[in-house]
């Protein structure tokens, strides 16, 4: 039963030849990164990203267990490569949260909040062609509380830490189609946002907010460990793998699959908390929310179940009165040049045409 959930969420990729082919482009691709990584002394000064999500296995859980505390963003003022699929390798520093924004946007009053994951934080492209950046750019003033590795449980939690000190008119939930999951429910984060407090993580003094001291010393814990350890031992990689497979041992796929299957139109508990995060600050406060839902490329990543995802999404939606945006008209997920030239994130053209359906609904909500 465990190598059958192990193969599940694969049988899409096995023998398929587009995945032979997007594969092989992404090994030429790393090889020649790495060539370039090593020419120009990059790991010297730039850090490999840590996303939140890896704050679920071996060896950061060992922190989150001893400080009893888990975060919901990267490391702070801290300087990452981020990715590279075809436009270069792009690297930035993470703001005084772990985000991906310019760090002065913090001390603005805010007009839109935008959450999701590594699609919508905008790898891997520079800042000006992520979501939020061409929304800044059209004087959208724009927080991005997004990361990769970020799913449904992620999204509930930065809602509930961010939005009320933040104070948006507008806040943006753009799901991508593997964010309604189980596998929310068997990790840590899933845990602590059952006793998420926002004062834990934020500290608001003289009209200015700052991660709390929880928060610093969580991440310097991090940091001091990252530096400690030793990555490329073989027994630390070992523990590594074994951290990840929980999971697979829990049947998370197998019971995911009859679950969708047997369970018509509906969305996991984890999709349900963070729309409903958004939608009741919204309702109390008075902004507008907008829900999305992104696909995966059809050569890069081929997937089962976006269509009844975005069915189920759409029925849940619709008993609160909200509408799912919708880009399958505009952005066909079998044409390679909606994606990046060598991996499965959007091209620089996706990114502004997402964009530019996401302003028009902002527009229109103030007609």
């Amino acid at each position: 039963m465990i190598l059958i959930d192990i193969i599940l969420p694969r049988i899409s990729k096995i023998n398929n030849q587009d995945v032979i082919e997007s594969q092989k482009i992404i090994q030429i691709r790393k090889a020649k990164d790495e060539q370039t990584l090593q020419k120009n002394q990059l790991k010297n000064k730039y850090n490999s990203m840590i996303f939140p999500s890896s704050y679920n296995y071996y060896p950061l859980n060992k922190i989150v267990k001893k400080e009893k505390f888990i975060n919901y963003s990267s490391l702070n003022f801290t300087n990452f490569i981020l990715c590279s699929e075809g436009y270069g390798i792009k690297k930035f520093t993470t703001d005084r949260f772990g985000f991906r924004n310019p760090d002065y946007l913090w001390d603005k009053k805010i007009d839109t909040v935008i959450i999701g994951d590594s699609f919508v934080e905008g790898q891997c492209v520079d800042y000006n062609e992520t979501l939020s950046g061409i929304l800044n750019s059209k004087n959208i003033r724009t927080i991005n509380l997004s990361s990769g590795g970020n799913s449904s449980i992620h999204y509930a939690s930065l809602a509930k830490i961010y939005l009320s000190y933040l104070k948006p008119k507008n806040v943006i939930l753009l799901f991508f189609e593997n964010d309604n999951s189980l596998v929310d429910s068997t990790e840590l984060h899933s845990k602590y946002y059952k006793f998420l407090k926002k004062e834990d993580y934020i500290t608001q003094e003289n009209g200015k907010i700052r991660p709390s001291d929880k928060v610093n010393e969580f991440n310097l814990e991090i940091k001091n460990y990252l530096k400690s350890s030793k990555k490329n031992n073989f027994l630390f990689k070992m523990k590594v793998n074994l951290s990840k497979t929980k999971k697979y041992f829990l049947l998370t796929h197998i019971r995911e699959y009859f679950y969708i299957t047997f369970n018509k139109n509906e969305i996991f508990d984890t999709t349900k908390f963070a729309i409903d995060e958004v939608n009741d600050y919204c309702i109390v406060n008075n902004c507008n929310t907008y829900f999305g839902l992104l696909r995966s490329s059809s050569f890069w990543d081929p997937r089962f179940f976006y269509k009844k995802f975005k069915i189920s999404l759409s029925k849940y939606l619709q008993e609160i009165d909200k509408e799912l945006i919708n880009f399958d008209d505009i952005l066909k997920h079998d044409d390679k040049s909606n994606y990046a030239p060598k991996g499965p994130h959007y091209s620089i053209k996706s990114y502004e045409i997402i964009s530019n359906r996401l302003i028009n609904k902002i527009n229109d909500a103030y007609k």
